[in-house]
């Protein structure tokens, strides 16, 4: 539920002790493709100098990364959308994304942390 904006491919971990109103109704079967093949299926040119990837995909930031090593040196910036704690079971950890990042020669610029009121 939450609209869809909750949906993930890993199941809800931690994310219930925040958002316990935000349950998983129902299952789907989906086919998916890396960024790299989706790219090239569209002919997506970017320029580094000005192209922008933005990811917010609940938890598999890092799988949507590690299938655009080929067109990752294109994009000028990259917006990650990464929990600091174990929001689905199997998502990627903060580190990770760093790490990520930095081999491919990025450098975090901006860091926002999310609190709770």
């Amino acid at each position: 539920n939450n609209n869809g904006m909750s949906s993930s491919i890993f199941p809800l971990k931690e994310h219930l002790l925040l958002w316990p109103n935000v349950l998983a109704k129902e299952e789907i079967l989906l086919s998916t493709d890396t960024l790299d093949n989706i790219l090239d299926k569209h002919s997506f040119q970017a320029s580094t100098s000005n192209t922008i990837l933005t990811l917010d995909t609940q938890g598999s930031e890092l799988l949507v990364l590690k299938g655009s090593t080929a067109s990752i040196k294109y994009f000028g910036f990259i917006i990650v959308e990464a929990a600091d704690f174990k929001a689905y079971d199997g998502s990627c950890s903060l580190e990770q994304i760093d790490n990520f990042m930095a081999y491919h020669q990025f450098k975090k610029i901006y860091q926002k942390s999310f609190k709770l009121l």
